[in-house]
């Protein structure tokens, strides 16, 4: 009656199906046991860059500041 008021009634019902299910399959499966081996990977390293940028596009550009000058730009202690 508990579970019917919280509403886990229909959950209840769906764990033991589930779990029937799973030992008939289990009961009738056909196993063998086998160990397991990795495949070695067919991995080289490249001579060459392939993707990406060179170092020159990767430079980072100087920054141009529109309509100001030099002096504009400095921190106000060292204006003066």
């Amino acid at each position: 009656a508990r579970f019917e008021k919280q509403g886990k009634m229909d959950s209840l019902h769906n764990q033991i199906v589930e779990r029937k299910a799973i030992g008939l399959i289990r009961d009738n499966a056909k196993i063998k046991e086998k160990t397991y081996e990795p495949e070695r990977p067919n991995i080289s390293a490249a001579d060459i860059a392939i993707g990406g940028r060179s170092e020159e596009d990767t430079a980072i550009p100087e920054a141009k500041y529109a309509d100001r000058t030099e002096e504009e730009l400095k921190p106000a202690q060292e204006r003066g």
